[in-house]
């Protein structure tokens, strides 16, 4: 029987979803030519994490969602409450 971590009960998705370029695109909102970009060499630490076999690419889903979270910018507690900045 597999089992999976609490995250992957709690979320419903199993770590083995993988997707391809299109697909992977359309569930991070971005364009496949952005996602295309960010797998270039000289881009790729920007990028999420993903697999090549016999030219084909694929990203696991787990990926995708752990490369969203490194997105997160955290707010800046430094700042006032109410205060804007123009």
């Amino acid at each position: 029987m597999q089992e999976y971590s609490p995250e992957q009960l709690q979320s419903g998705i199993p770590a083995h979803v993988y997707l391809r370029p299109a697909e992977a695109a359309r569930y991070l909102g971005l364009s496949e030519s952005t996602l295309a970009k960010l797998r270039m060499r000289h881009r790729r630490s920007d990028g999420p994490k993903f697999a090549k076999m016999n030219g084909c690419v694929v990203y696991r889903q787990m990926d995708l969602d752990a490369w969203i979270e490194s997105c997160f910018v955290a707010a800046d507690a430094s700042k006032v409450e109410g205060e804007r900045h123009v």
